[in-house]
């Protein structure tokens, strides 16, 4: 043993025992070895040279050096970029401490001119982080910086061929380097604080608009994101906005272009009335192409209950009938639970908004067809009649034809004791809970014994109806199964 080991000077035993073990169980962190790369400037050089990409096995502390050591680090990069060499994951690692850190604004001054005449190839691999380093340094660099811009351009071109993903495009675009880039430039212009009828200009107007050019698919991207600020970019420029974006919105020019714009505006929307004047018979339109909103749709049809409710000056009514009604019935819930929220909102004045919007709207917008009844569509509706408080018992005559046995009555029978409705209208709450409490109900809701109690203490002769005895027996049923 002292033979081999003087032979062998550098055999060690492991520390942790593991060599007396003929077999070891350890997670994959246990094979890992740590190393510190170099302070000093030009070995940093040399090692990144032969270290040009991470190690899984051999962890380096690249990235908490760039956080922490910005000038030994950036002059490095440089000068390695002057003998043409680019550790392009060293760079993507550093970009992305840099878009999160203190030392932002150093890396766009001292390296931003440095990174842009790499070549194209290096700037392609890096698209995605320096998009990321664009986003964070729109919040902070110069509005009129060149060097901003012209990043912007070389980004949008080394990536204009990309196809745009047709699945999730909101999360594709905020994630790839055209989408990135284009948040960028809106957060740029916003620090130039637009105001209404401002109009667009310099190298904002004309970026925006080569994202615009519709020969290019990639830029569909930029477009998607564009959409979401509509109403700002229509706000202070309306010719333009009319002239490049919103052709982009309209179905019959194109499906998907249509669905990427909406799904984008639908992100965040908002009502401007200007904006609907022009735009309104594509967003009636809309309504037949819901599926293809995706988990958006629901947005639309909140979006298109509160126009018919609040602004519908804007549009015809027949429009907005004829929109609602060729919602699917997932879209007909959306809007029939936009109408709860409406109500619950509505606060001292809910019974001048139930007068004055919701029963015109259930009169004149509200689809009649019995081909659109269902229990969950049912569910929201019943909401409705309880939202509207005192004006309970007009709202369940307008929409008893809607009702039926619920699946899941909990919430609704909570939302019903917890009002005053059985106190206050006793007979019409008991047909209300004798439609949506079903025969075939595995489980009685939790608050229909004290919803009967109140009913009872209210009218005492109610007790005696077919209604409220089916209740109760149905109550006692479940009680002796119990």
């Amino acid at each position: 043993f002292k033979e081999l080991g003087n032979k062998n000077p550098n055999w060690k035993l492991e520390p942790d025992q593991r060599d007396e073990f003929p077999y070891w169980i350890g997670s994959g962190s246990d094979f890992r070895t740590f190393v510190v790369i170099p302070k000093r400037r030009r070995d940093l050089a040399v090692w990144l040279k032969t270290h040009p990409e991470p190690d899984h096995w051999r962890e380096d502390d690249w990235r908490d050096r760039c956080r922490t050591n910005f000038a030994t680090i950036s002059c490095t990069l440089y000068e390695l970029s002057l003998e043409g060499v680019w550790p392009v994951s060293r760079w993507s690692e550093a970009l992305q401490v840099w878009s999160d850190d203190r030392n932002l604004l150093r890396s766009w001054r001292r390296l931003g001119s440095v990174l842009l005449k790499a070549d194209q190839s290096v700037l392609k691999e890096l698209s995605s982080s320096i998009g990321w380093w664009m986003q964070a340094l729109g919040k902070k660099v110069d509005p009129n910086d060149f060097l901003f811009f012209d990043f912007t351009k070389k980004i949008l071109t080394l990536n204009s061929e990309d196809t745009p993903s047709q699945d999730d495009l909101t999360s594709a675009a905020i994630n790839h380097p055209i989408g990135l880039v284009t948040e960028a430039l809106l957060r740029a212009w916003y620090r130039t604080s637009p105001s209404d009828g401002d109009l667009l200009s310099g190298e904002f107007k004309v970026i925006f608009s080569t994202l615009c050019e519709p020969s290019i698919d990639g830029y569909r991207y930029g477009r998607h994101l564009l959409s979401t600020h509509l109403i700002s970019l229509f706000r202070v420029d309306p010719e333009w906005t009319e002239k490049f974006l919103l052709p982009y919105f309209d179905w019959v020019k194109s499906i998907q272009e249509a669905r990427s714009s909406w799904q984008g505006f639908l992100w965040s929307p908002r009502f401007y009335g200007p904006l609907f004047e022009v735009l309104g018979a594509t967003f009636l339109k809309t309504s037949q192409h819901y599926l293809l909103l995706d988990r958006l749709g629901s947005q639309y049809a909140g979006l298109l209950t509160y126009v018919a409710l609040e602004h519908s000056e804007f549009l015809s009514s027949q429009g907005l009938a004829n929109a609602t009604r060729a919602l699917p019935h997932d879209g007909l819930r959306e809007a029939a639970h936009a109408l709860v929220n409406a109500l619950d909102g509505s606060g001292d004045q809910h019974a001048v908004y139930w007068a004055n919007r919701v029963v015109p709207y259930l009169q004149k917008i509200w689809p009649k067809s019995s081909a659109n009844i269902s229990p969950e569509i049912a569910d929201q509706l019943a909401q409705v009649c309880i939202a509207a408080k005192d004006e309970f018992p007009s709202a369940y005559s307008l929409l008893q034809p809607w009702l039926q046995a619920l699946k899941r009555p909990d919430y609704v029978v909570h939302r019903l004791k917890e009002s005053d409705v059985c106190a206050n209208f006793p007979k019409v709450a008991l047909d209300y809970l004798s439609i949506v409490i079903g025969e075939t109900l595995r489980w009685p809701p939790t608050e229909l014994r004290n919803c009967l109690a109140q009913i009872r203490e209210a009218e005492p002769m109610l007790e005696k109806t077919d209604q409220y005895r089916r209740l109760q027996d149905y109550l006692r049923a479940h009680r002796e199964e119990g």
